[in-house]
């Protein structure tokens, strides 16, 4: 059998996460993680992702990149391993609210996943002279836009027992600018304003409430009516796929049913086509409100809620001062 870098990787991958439980986690702890390590670990080596991950944490150590220089977008940020290599400063483990894998990995870890960070102008620049004379070993291919600007590469890795299966992921980098800005105009927006959030709970559902407002149909004719009208609180209120995850789960739906349903939701599947009849006879035989389903009908497209913990963060964090 040839030893492909796809192997090399994931070697190198666990040796990094394995090293990296012992400096984030205690006693008390430790063997939790491990278990969600050996999980995600376990999804990785069947997908043949590792070199993705490896070349995403090789490249930020190139530029000396400091986590407060960027945040990791997308469902990624819910992953273990990406709070191991410190792509993320979410700890799944104890974050609240909470967060799932299955939106990073899919239920059994079907789903490839790409990773995407937002940075400083800096990081952005030594990026992309980091993949402008990149020397490793897998094969990289630019993506522009339409300007010439570079904006992330693909990756092509070998796969298979004899290497000759070829698979392509994404590792995707914008810069990101004028934080302290953007930080004003989220608190100056109608979902802040209307909401007015106390704690972190309710600020990163603001979040979601906010995010994609206008497009989604998350928000407006949607959750503002219902909170609006107190037909239902802040913390029932969708603004997240986990959201609707967590809600089917507490009314007694089965993990794997309340995902499938979940991935409708959010993808717009109901929205478009209403309720199948499988779905609609487990609703129903869990006493889901009619408020709760008829929603799900207007929802476009769902965030994921670590996406935004990691963008609450990273303003907060940078909000003195402009990129």
């Amino acid at each position: 059998m040839l030893e492909t870098y796809t192997d090399r990787a994931f070697i190198k991958l666990k040796s990094i996460c394995d090293t990296r439980i012992y400096d984030k986690y205690d006693m008390n702890i430790r063997g939790t993680a491990y278990k969600q390590l050996e999980k995600e670990l376990e999804y990785i080596q069947k997908q043949g992702s590792a070199p993705l991950l490896v070349v995403v944490y090789e490249a930020l150590c190139e530029t000396g990149a400091k986590s407060d220089d960027y945040w990791i977008g997308g469902a990624m940020g819910s992953s273990l391993i990406s709070y191991l290599l410190d792509l993320s400063k979410i700890d799944p483990l104890t974050a609240s609210p909470k967060l799932y894998d299955e939106f990073c990995y899919g239920f059994s870890g079907e789903r490839d996943f790409s990773v995407e960070i937002r940075t400083t102008k800096k990081i952005y620049r030594s990026l992309v002279r980091c993949f402008e004379h990149y020397s490793g070993e897998v094969s990289i291919k630019h993506r522009h836009f339409s300007n010439g600007k570079i904006i992330g590469v693909s990756i092509i890795v070998a796969q298979g027992d004899d290497g000759a299966d070829m698979k392509e992921y994404e590792f995707n980098f914008l810069s990101v600018t004028k934080t302290r800005s953007t930080l004003k105009r989220l608190m100056k927006s109608r979902v802040f304003e209307t909401v007015m959030p106390e704690t972190y709970e309710e600020q990163i559902k603001c979040m979601g409430l906010e995010h994609g407002c206008g497009v989604n149909g998350v928000w407006e004719n949607n959750m503002e009516d219902l909170l609006k009208t107190e037909t239902v609180p802040l913390s029932d209120l969708i603004a997240h796929r986990e959201d609707v995850y967590e809600f089917l789960m507490n009314h007694g739906i089965e993990k794997e049913q309340a995902y499938k349903i979940t991935e409708d939701v959010r993808l717009g599947k109901v929205s478009r086509r209403g309720w199948d009849q499988e779905s609609l006879s487990v609703l129903k035989n869990a006493d889901i409100p009619v408020w709760f389903m008829e929603a799900c009908k207007k929802i476009n497209y769902l965030f994921p809620r670590a996406h935004d913990m990691n963008w609450w963060n990273y303003l907060n964090t940078n909000r003195t001062y402009c990129l």
